[in-house]
């Protein structure tokens, strides 16, 4: 269950600091003429994964008798979902072919930094617990 956790929260933690690049290059660029706002999507592909939708990814093991391990069973397949970028499907354009809104970049920045906080915190809680477990196993 936790390499699964953690796998998840890693993955999520990547793709905040992807979305962070992606806004404060659209920020960056918001004088350009023609160019076009970028975003990050993964929370929906991380959801259809998690749910099942899409194809789990990893090694499945066949096993000849009810008694063997298996290898992945589908139930703890790890979950792989990359980050991609896109260009976003909200941005208004201006006169000058821009779709770059400042105010809307702004608190997109102030959301996501918000959310890369809460998930390093819940990075460090499951190696928290996971280092808790471990010593409290020697006593």
């Amino acid at each position: 269950m936790y390499p699964k956790v953690i796998g998840i929260l890693e993955q999520s933690v990547r793709a905040a600091g992807l979305r962070h690049q992606v806004i404060a290059n659209n920020i960056a660029n918001v004088n350009v003429p023609g160019f076009q706002a970028s975003e990050v999507a993964f929370e929906d592909q991380l959801r259809d994964a998690l749910h099942g939708s899409q194809v789990q990814s990893g090694l499945q093991g066949l096993t000849a008798d009810p008694r063997h391990i298996p290898i992945h069973p589908p139930s703890q397949a790890p979950v792989r979902v990359d980050p991609r970028i896109q260009v976003a499907a909200t941005g208004i354009m201006r006169q000058d072919g821009n779709t770059v809104d400042v105010e809307a970049e702004t608190a997109k920045l102030a959301v996501n930094q918000l959310w890369y906080q809460a998930l390093v915190q819940s990075v460090q809680d499951e190696f928290t617990r996971l280092r808790t477990a471990i010593n409290e196993g020697r006593r």
